[in-house]
């Protein structure tokens, strides 16, 4: 058509006739590499295009209120479950004594197998209802020996166990001598009971909800108690079974909130973390720095993960104080209950990890395109060159 002639001198793509083009053995080599190179390299973007990358972000972080949670293991080799408690306290002076609703503890034989789970108080855990009661429709007030104002809760002004009688001691404290003075204690053979359980080792796991702020969970021997500012453990039971006792525990998993998706998990870093010493009255503390750590997946029907990381110090002393074993020069300062601390303090930031996909499907076009393109160019550089070469030599 005559509209096309025109046309003709915008023609980049000259065309040769059939019968001028010439095909070589140089030639087809280089097409069979070019063509497996594009195909390969083509290959590696589509796997580029759906892959799902994880891309890190640091913002401050906006929450406040929240209560952030502590999945906690450890297991002491060398003190019964009765004497240990777990307390937390922080900033704002909330403090939680002798967490149990959340927290199992294991008690172990000295060769460290399973005797009972859960059986932490000293009277019969089959039997719920109160030793002083003779039927369930017919309950009788036992006596707190003075401690009245600081009976449990669900019995107010009533003491009907011996570990009511104890916690009730506890809120109050004031001390304990010889046990068998309370009826309650007698009845339940407390005295008997943590004879035969004092050498015994013990598995504390669990978790905690705590306040989203600076504080300290500690698990530690003896009763606790709050006066003031100052927290109190009473440690005398502790103290006369030293020769029975030490700190030496393994700390078979710590965490702050749940676990982060497998992609961008890593291990914590007290996840089975051992110490071992023979001294009863030491003390381990760990200075542990939390990190916001939030997840948010690619796709929208899976939930966000809010969680935190941390990085942690430790230092340890024997309450006693003295010179440092490994280094002389530095003298620990006296005082303190042996136990275990965990310091806690909380960063302001937040670290995002988000999904997102490895390429768009415009970059995985593109990319394809500039490929074929220069690799279509660099093998008929090639050729051409081969070629040019040739033809000298035939000359």
């Amino acid at each position: 058509m005559a509209f096309r002639s025109p046309l003709r001198k915008f023609d980049f793509f000259q065309k040769t006739v059939e019968d001028a083009r010439i095909k070589t053995a140089s030639g087809g080599l280089i097409t069979l590499i070019s063509s497996a190179i594009v195909l390969f390299v083509i290959l590696l973007e589509w796997i580029q295009y759906r892959k799902v990358v994880v891309v890190p972000e640091i913002v401050v972080n906006p929450s406040h209120g929240e209560r952030m949670e502590i999945n906690f293991n450890v297991t002491f080799a060398k003190i019964p479950c009765q004497l240990l408690s777990v307390d937390v306290l922080d900033i704002s002076g909330e403090f939680q004594q002798d967490v149990q609703h959340s927290v199992s503890k294991t008690r172990l034989s000295p060769e460290g197998k399973v005797i009972s789970v859960d059986n932490l108080l000293l009277n019969d855990p089959e039997n719920d209802q109160d030793p002083l009661n003779t039927t369930p429709e017919e309950k009788t007030c036992g006596d707190c020996y003075g401690a009245a104002d600081f009976a449990p809760v669900d019995t107010p002004g009533c003491c009907n166990t011996c570990n009511a009688v104890r916690e009730a001691y506890g809120r109050a404290n004031w001390g304990i001598g010889d046990v068998d003075a309370f009826k309650q204690c007698k009845e339940e053979h407390f005295k008997e009971n943590y004879e035969a359980q004092k050498v015994e080792g013990c598995n504390l796991a669990g978790q905690l909800f705590v306040n989203r702020m600076a504080g300290n969970f500690h698990i530690a021997p003896g009763r606790s108690s709050q006066n003031g500012i100052n927290h109190i453990h009473d440690t005398r039971d502790f103290s006369k079974e030293k020769e029975l006792h030490d700190m030496s525990h393994t700390i078979h998993h710590l965490s702050f909130g749940p676990p982060l998706d497998p992609s961008i998990a890593k291990e914590n870093p007290l996840d089975n973390m051992v110490k071992k010493t023979n001294i009863p009255d030491y003390r381990y503390e760990y200075f542990i720095k939390c990190v916001s750590h939030q997840f948010i997946p690619l796709k929208a029907g899976t939930g966000i993960i809010d969680t935190n990381r941390y990085a942690v110090t430790q230092h340890e002393r024997p309450i006693h104080g003295g010179p440092e074993e490994k280094l002389p020069s530095h003298i620990n300062h006296r005082g303190g209950v042996p136990g275990l601390w965990f310091h806690i303090d909380i960063s302001p930031m937040r670290v995002i990890h988000r999904q997102i996909q490895g390429n768009t499907l415009g970059g995985f076009l593109t990319n394809v395109l500039s490929l074929l393109g220069g690799c279509v160019t660099l093998a008929a550089f090639i050729d051409r060159s081969l070629y040019e070469v040739k033809k000298l030599k035939k000359t």
